[in-house]
C-alpha cells in the first residue's frame, strides 16, 4: 500500500525570540511590552507569560504580542519567562530580564577639540592666546571646549615647554600643522576638531561655535583611580556615526594648566599646555562601529615637576586621513 505523507511528525519544539523587552532595559512604571516571534515545525499552540514565576498572560495565536501589568511589582529587576508549547506537548522556554523604574533620557553632547600650536617666544601668539582665554573661559566654554596647546620651537631661542615635550610635541606638530617641504610650525595656528583654523583667534572661536551645534559621533565614559602614585583611567568609547571611518585612531593628551613660564614674548601664564601622549603622538587604532563600546586602560604617571592638580586627562578619536574628529573629553586628573 502506498504510505500516507501527508501528516509529518512533530520532531521539533517550537523556537522563541524576544523582541521586547530588550535585555536589562529600563521598561517603565506601569507596563512592559512583550513581543515575540514563536515558531515550530507543525503548529505553536500557546505561550504563557509568567514574570518572576508569577503567570501574567497566555496568547494563543500569531502575533505572540501582549502588555503586562507591572504596576504592583516593586522597582528594580525583574524577570519575563517565556513558555511556548506545540500540539504535541513539546515545549520551549526564554528568559529576559527587565528593569521596572523611570528611563533618564541621556543628552549627547558635542564636545569640542581646539589644538592650538602656540610658543612663549611668539609676539603674534600673545594677542591670539589673550582673545582665545577670554571668548572661553566661563563655564560653558570650560565645560564643552577641549584644548590642548602645542609649544612650538619656532621662533627661537628654545621655548622651555617645547624643550620638556619635544619627542611627543613634533611629530603632532608635523601631523597637523608643517606644511610638507617645511621645517617648523608657524604660530599662532589652530585646528578645530580636524578643520584648519589658521591664525585668528576669532576664527577659532566662530569654528568651535559651529562645531558645538553638530552631532556627536561618539561618546565617551571616562572614569579614574589612584593606586600606589598612579593614576589608572579608563575610557568607554561607544561609536554614533562611526561606521563610515575606517582609520580611526584614539588619542589621549596629558595636559597641565595654569603653569608660571615667561617666555621672551612676556607672557607668565600658559593653559591647556600638552605634556605627553599616551600610549604616544600616534594614538592606537581602534575600529568602531556604530552602537559598539570599547574600553580602554590608561596608567598615568604625573611627573614631578607637574602640579597634578592642574593635569587633565583629554581624549578623543579622530579619522588618521582627514583629520576629522568625532568627539573629544577630558578629566581631571587630581
Amino acid at each position: 500500500a502506498k504510505k500516507d505523507n501527508s501528516v509529518a511528525p512533530d520532531i521539533e519544539a517550537p523556537v522563541i525570540t524576544v523582541l521586547l523587552p530588550v535585555a536589562d532595559d529600563t521598561v517603565g512604571i506601569a507596563t512592559v511590552g512583550v513581543v515575540l516571534t514563536v515558531t515550530d515545525d507543525i503548529e505553536v499552540q500557546s505561550v504563557q507569560l509568567l514574570i518572576d514565576g508569577v503567570p501574567a498572560d497566555t496568547v494563543y495565536a500569531a502575533p505572540f504580542q501582549s502588555s503586562l501589568d507591572i504596576s504592583m511589582l516593586p522597582y528594580g529587576p525583574h524577570t519575563l519567562l517565556v513558555r511556548a508549547f506545540d500540539a504535541t506537548g513539546k515545549s520551549a522556554e526564554k528568559r529576559v530580564s527587565f528593569v521596572k523604574g523611570i528611563k533618564s533620557v541621556e543628552a549627547l553632547v558635542r564636545y569640542t577639540l581646539c589644538e592650538i600650536v602656540t610658543s612663549g617666544n611668539c609676539t603674534p601668539c600673545v594677542p591670539a592666546d589673550s582673545i582665545y582665554h577670554e571668548g572661553t573661559n566661563n563655564a560653558f566654554y570650560q565645560e564643552r571646549v577641549v584644548t590642548v596647546k602645542y609649544h612650538a620651537y619656532f621662533p627661537p631661542p628654545p621655548d622651555n615647554l617645547w624643550l620638556a615635550s619635544k619627542d611627543i610635541c613634533r611629530p603632532r606638530l608635523e601631523y597637523l600643522f608643517i606644511p610638507p617641504g617645511m621645517q617648523s610650525a608657524s604660530s599662532p595656528n589652530a585646528w578645530v576638531s580636524g578643520t584648519k583654523a589658521g591664525s585668528s583667534a576669532p576664527n577659532w572661536l566662530r569654528l568651535i561655535d559651529d562645531d558645538l551645534k553638530t552631532p556627536p559621533e561618539a561618546k565617551f565614559e571616562l572614569s579614574k583611580k589612584d593606586s600606589a602614585g598612579k593614576i589608572h583611567l579608563t575610557i568607554k568609547a561607544t561609536g554614533l556615526a562611526s561606521s563610515s571611518f575606517n582609520d580611526l585612531r584614539l588619542h589621549t593628551v596629558l595636559t597641565e594648566t595654569d603653569i608660571m613660564y615667561t617666555g621672551t614674548n612676556g607672557v607668565p601664564i600658559h593653559y591647556d599646555v600638552m605634556r605627553t601622549m599616551l600610549p604616544g603622538p600616534e594614538g592606537e587604532s581602534i575600529a568602531l562601529a556604530d552602537g559598539q563600546t570599547k574600553t580602554f586602560s590608561r596608567e598615568i604617571t604625573i611627573d614631578p615637576t607637574w602640579i597634578a592638580e592642574h593635569c587633565y586627562a583629554v581624549v578623543f578619536v579622530q579619522s588618521n586621513g582627514s583629520k576629522h574628529v568625532l568627539q573629544a573629553g577630558k578629566i581631571k586628573l587630581r
